[in-house]
């Protein structure tokens, strides 16, 4: 049979605003457990990209550097050997005949 079980309405509602202050500290502490997690995803992305910025600035630098190196120096004309063009040489000859 049904226990004859009574629940004074005076305690009907001290049960709901309990309930509710619990249900309510629960997600507020699952809310503040996950802003935490949010923030420190954010801080660890925010790492890698600063990371990954500094790597990219010194692949330009050293890219610089080895294209500086690279380039051609300097040559005095008195070491330079003029290249003839096969035209010019044939003009010369014509001209020196």
């Amino acid at each position: 049979m049904i226990a004859n079980s009574s629940i004074s309405i005076l305690w009907l509602p001290l049960i709901v605003l309990l309930s509710a202050y619990a249900g309510y500290f629960f997600r507020s502490a699952q809310i503040a457990k996950a802003r935490k997690r949010i923030i420190y995803l954010e801080n660890e992305m925010l790492s890698n990209h600063a990371e990954i910025l500094k790597l990219q600035q010194q692949i330009v630098l050293s890219e610089k550097e080895n294209n500086q190196s690279q380039k051609s120096k300097v040559v005095l004309m008195k070491d330079a050997q003029p290249e003839e063009n096969p035209d010019v040489t044939q003009i010369k000859s014509i001209k020196n005949k």
